[in-house]
Order: C-alpha cells, then sequence, then structure tokens
C-alpha cells in the first residue's frame, strides 16, 4: 500500500494482483453509499499527481467505501 497526502488532500494506491484500489476522501457524516462523481475525479487527480503511470490505466469499477470515525480513536471493548 501507498499513502501520500497531496495539496488536495490525503490519498492511497492499493496494487492487487489485478487491480488497483485508488482511494482518498475524508468526509465527516456522509453517509452515501453512491458514488460521486466529483469525489472520483479527485481521487483519480491525487493519485495520478503521485503515481504518473495512473494516467494510462483503463477506468473499472467505482465503489464506495464508509469509514467510521470517532473523535477519540478505536473503541475496543
Amino acid at each position: 500500500m501507498y499513502a501520500f497526502d497531496t495539496e488536495d488532500g490525503f490519498g492511497y494506491v492499493i496494487p492487487q494482483s489485478d487491480t488497483v484500489v485508488l482511494g482518498g476522501t475524508f468526509q465527516l457524516n456522509d453517509w452515501n453509499t453512491k458514488p460521486v462523481a466529483s469525489d472520483t475525479q479527485k481521487i483519480l487527480r491525487m493519485c495520478s499527481k503521485a503515481f504518473p503511470a495512473l494516467e494510462q490505466i483503463r477506468h473499472g469499477k467505482v465503489q464506495v467505501g464508509l469509514r467510521p470515525y470517532r473523535d477519540n480513536g478505536v473503541r475496543l471493548e
């Protein structure tokens, strides 16, 4: 996994055997499970700045992953 910070925000690239996962949004209290085109473009722009070869990729499936957030960190019981 490659994680990086840009002027547009935090992004990450996770290479897999036959795909590459790109990501990087942080939106508190946004539980929308449908992809938003502006978020997708922002992620592609951030990841392509960090890894210019990604500009050449064929775009595939776009999915949304929700990540719970707590101000005080993870809670384990």
